[in-house]
């Protein structure tokens, strides 16, 4: 069979989607993957062919306008407003790019960020069509849509009602207002006018489709009111294969000698105060006696003293490196979490946007990780206190021990492969 995965963002919303291509490639598949330039070296390591798409959502983030954003909180309303006026340039060109990628496919499996320009390019082509997202995305009672806050703890009632209703404002939200950005130039190119109501709800009352969800159920269960079709798998994990890469002699010899350290790096987010941040992170760690291993750019720790207890590199393998690590202290994006739970470790998080606030905030709860620290209000002491939580807390780090063991155990790229086989064989 014939696969095109539509996948676009951060290397965290890219590389599960390369990871499930790989599977599906294991399977005997035809995948190709379209995606960001940045990203080909990655898709073709793993043996998919690849198809361009125009933009660099890493470069955005690093934008004077994005950083404002995080710099005061990651309003998500805010956050999605900025991208959107640095995506609307390139819409016409990522349309004709995904167009072209899609051509001959017998399947199109698109991203949480590709869902809508996936749906119409599979109607357009009259072949099926999968969403396949690293995030929770339908109506449910249990839980909040992860671009609102959660429901106040002391409210007594009203909780499911606004669980519910969170979700169902999103989706008409989203649709609202991407659909200006996408319909001019889906109508200069094809002809077509695009609905004005959010089109994919109506879609699934016609036709079944396949909803698949990259997370785990250890970490977030499938809420009772979800249909049958909408399955949630398990984290995708690309596979282990041989690589180039080695760890210097320099990182070993500091990860071996001594106590264990930490992990610390805060992924493609980057605020105007990122070096106040790095900052009051080494006094935590200091104040704390901890060692640290710090993944960042030269750049950002320009002019800081980081001393003999941390080591820092441009970049190591999550899966190689977080298993080393005493704890994991970082932005909170879902990759990295996942990856920090599969090694059994305690994730130490700052959030800067809505996502992480939802899982970072949803796993303090469940007891495996401390309270996150939203990154507007990082003091030294809250870094202080978190930190030697996830050292100390023996009961925290047992949890984070048993979900790691879950999460290892749950093949979740193996359960989506099937589950799109399946539906492939009564829809293809």
């Amino acid at each position: 069979m014939k696969i095109t995965i539509l996948t676009i963002g951060t290397r965290g919303d890219v590389q599960p989607m390369v990871a499930l291509g790989a599977g599906l490639r294991t399977a005997g598949h035809e995948v190709k993957v379209a995606t960001h330039l940045n990203y080909e070296k990655l898709v073709r390591s793993y043996e998919l062919d690849y198809a361009p798409v125009v933009g660099n959502v890493n470069e955005v983030m690093q934008s004077d306008e994005v950083r404002a954003v995080l710099n005061k909180g990651g309003n998500p309303f805010r956050l999605f407003s900025e991208m959107r006026k640095a995506a609307l340039p390139l819409v016409e060109d990522a349309i004709n790019e995904k167009w072209a990628a899609c051509q001959g496919t017998e399947l199109i499996v698109a991203s949480a960020l590709s869902v809508y320009m996936g749906f119409f390019i599979a109607q357009k082509l009259d072949v099926p069509w999968v969403m396949a997202s690293v995030n929770p995305a339908g109506e449910t009672t249990e839980f909040h849509n992860l671009i609102f806050a959660r429901y106040p703890d002391w409210m007594p009632f009203g909780r499911k009602t606004y669980n519910w209703l969170s979700h169902v404002m999103v989706s008409q939200l989203v649709w609202k207002t991407q659909r200006p950005t996408m319909s001019e130039a889906w109508e200069k190119i094809f002809g077509d006018t695009l609905p004005k109501k959010e089109p994919l709800k109506a879609s699934f009352k016609e036709k079944e489709p396949l909803l698949l969800y990259g997370y785990s159920p250890a970490a977030l269960p499938k809420p009772a009111e979800w249909a049958d079709f909408m399955h949630v798998t398990g984290y995708w994990f690309l596979p282990e294969k041989d690589t180039d890469w080695q760890p210097s002699d320099e990182l070993l010899s500091f990860i071996e000698t001594g106590e264990t350290p930490l992990y610390v790096g805060f992924g493609s987010m980057n605020d105007p105060k990122q070096s106040d941040l790095y900052k009051t992170v080494l006094q935590a760690l200091e104040a704390t006696k901890q060692r640290a291993v710090l993944l960042c750019k030269p750049e950002e720790i320009e002019g800081i003293e980081l001393g003999e207890h941390v080591f820092p590199i441009d970049y190591a393998p999550f899966d190689w490196l977080f298993p080393k690590m005493k704890a994991v202290l970082h932005h909170g994006g879902v990759g990295t979490i996942a990856l920090g739970l599969k090694a059994g470790v305690p994730n130490i998080v700052v959030s800067f946007i809505s996502d992480q606030r939802f899982w970072s905030e949803h796993l303090h709860r469940t007891g495996v990780m401390p309270k996150p620290i939203p990154r507007k209000k990082v003091t030294l002491e809250a870094l202080t206190t978190a930190i030697n939580e996830a050292v100390y807390n023996q009961e925290l780090r047992q949890k984070a021990i048993e979900i790691g063991e879950r999460v290892s155990a749950e093949n979740g790229v193996d359960n989506a492969v099937v589950a799109i086989e399946n539906y492939m064989k009564n829809n293809g």
